[in-house]
């Protein structure tokens, strides 16, 4: 009984220019099998087209000037049969034992029927010759089967590159053969390189199309997968209703640099049908490293003027960011691209701003959208309800002082919004900045008046709580039917002589 130990080829020489040419060439193969713990060495080195007998038991061409020379040591006993063939194209046989020269026939034909099959399969001899034989007996599935018994990746590659070459392949076919080579060939490197050879026509149906990104996905290195994706996305003839296909194993990439490239080369094509957007923003989400998350979104909105969808698609993807300064980066470049935020694009906004763990980068996020888009009262209400989460008092009252100007003081629900928000800050400092400035900046009315007076009791020191009513004093005689009101938030004042300074503006 014959146990595979190991396989080793080594191919030299040069390829002919085109598939199954009568063209010369060389190659050496080596290989290493172990049997029941004794070890032979076989070793195969040729050149030219060869063919074989329907067995696969002798040799019956050669390329004029071709040879095929076999070696194999085994128990101290060591076997050589060099076959070639001359100009006129017949063979000619030399075949040693132990270095001695014995007839051909029959102990080195018997020599050659019994090792063969394990050349042809160990290798590609006589591969295009054993391609048409099959395909002949059974189509592609007799093909597939007899490249199952190869035992190199190499070499099963070059059975499926002959079998590709053939004309008249149906869709199904190619499916049959993508499918095959996904499940069959080990090595990553040939694998993806038979699969970018030849992506062109797996890519030219729906149903090969599937096959070929699921054996892309079977491919064991990133490397290998992102150089088969990017190569695809070079191609302009991949249908586009492939692309979610794409983004879904772009997802399955367990390297974050070979997603992020791919992902970048796809931001070029990015479509707003829902589909593909949303297979790109779960490819986004699947890469671990923060740097290549940020870097594939800012591209896209580089590359991109993104519609709505879209642009709350990327504020989704940004919550799964686990840096704050990457979530800020991209939040702001979004906020400077958008011309207005609607309700439906706020609420993306702020969820993604809520996941922000950093006061400081909150806060900045807040005020790119707060200046530069201009925002719905609904919008404003969203941005001071999440402002209340900053828990540093400075980045808080930063936030609000930028939003004054857009206060609708008409609008009840929106002061309501912004005095709920300064009633959040601790700082007695911060709070009486901000009630000072929204009656120096807006249109001042009796519900701003009444909600500065309101709010102005959470402030702890005096002299801070003083000068907020101060201001509100200028608009008493507007206002008279307020003065009970400003008196009750006067006594709120510990210091009497702060009070004072406050009663005498009556």
């Amino acid at each position: 009984m014959w146990t595979l130990l190991s396989i080793l080829l080594v191919f030299t020489g040069v390829e002919a220019k085109e598939m199954g040419s009568d063209t010369l060439r060389e190659r050496s193969i080596s290989s290493e099998i172990r049997m029941i713990g004794t070890v032979y060495a076989l070793k195969v080195k040729y050149k030219g087209n060869i063919k074989v007998t329907d067995d696969d038991k002798e040799i019956t061409y050669i390329t004029s000037g071709g040879y095929i020379e076999i070696s194999k040591k085994a128990f101290g006993s060591k076997r050589e049969l060099l076959i070639e063939s001359d100009v006129n194209g017949s063979l000619q046989y030399t075949y040693r034992e132990n270095r001695r020269e014995v007839s051909y026939d029959p102990d080195g034909k018997q020599f050659l029927e019994d090792v063969l099959l394990e050349v042809i399969r160990s290798s590609d001899v006589a591969a295009l010759d054993r391609i048409n034989r099959f395909f002949e007996r059974g189509g592609v599935g007799a093909v597939l089967r007899e490249i199952d018994q190869i035992s190199s990746s190499s070499s099963q590659a070059t059975y499926y590159a002959y079998l590709l070459e053939r004309k008249g392949l149906t869709g199904n076919d190619l499916a049959e053969i993508v499918r095959s080579i996904g499940k069959t060939i080990s090595s990553s490197s040939s694998k993806g390189s038979i699969l970018r050879q030849y992506a062109y026509k797996f890519l030219s149906n729906d149903v090969s199309g599937d096959e070929f990104f699921r054996a892309v996905d079977m491919i064991s290195s990133s490397s290998e997968k992102g150089e088969t994706l990017r190569k695809v996305l070079n191609d302009e003839r991949i249908p586009k209703a492939l692309y979610p296909e794409m983004l879904r194993t772009t997802s399955r990439i367990s390297s974050s640099s070979e997603q992020g490239s791919v992902l970048r080369a796809f931001n070029t094509r990015y479509l707003e049908d829902e589909t593909t957007q949303r297979a790109y923003f779960r490819a986004v989400e699947a890469i671990s490293s923060s740097s290549e998350q940020g870097s594939v979104l800012s591209n896209l909105l580089q590359q991109k003027e993104l519609d709505e969808r879209s642009m709350i698609g990327l504020f989704e993807a940004v919550e799964s960011i686990s840096s704050s300064s990457e979530k800020g980066h991209i939040m702001r470049l979004a906020a400077e691209q958008l011309d207005q935020f609607n309700e439906p694009l706020t609420t993306a906004y702020v969820y993604a701003v809520r996941s922000i763990s950093s006061s400081s980068e909150q806060g900045s996020v807040l005020r790119t959208a707060i200046n530069d888009a201009s925002l719905s009262d609904k919008s404003v209400i969203l941005l001071l309800n999440t402002s209340q989460e900053i828990s540093s008092s400075s980045e808080k009252g930063s936030v609000l002082r930028n939003v004054i100007d857009n206060i609708n003081t008409e609008n009840q629900e929106v002061l309501n919004a912004y005095f709920e928000a300064v009633g959040s800050i601790s700082s007695s400092s911060e709070q009486g900045s901000l009630l000072r400035g929204i009656v120096k900046k807006t249109d001042v009315t009796v519900p701003l008046l009444m909600g500065v007076m309101e709010t102005s009791g959470n402030i702890s020191s005096s002299s801070e709580l003083a000068s907020v009513l101060i201001e509100v004093a200028e608009f008493l005689p507007e206002y008279p039917e307020l003065k009970e009101d400003f008196k009750k938030a006067a006594r709120n004042i510990s210091s009497d002589s702060e009070y004072r300074r406050v009663i005498e503006k009556l």
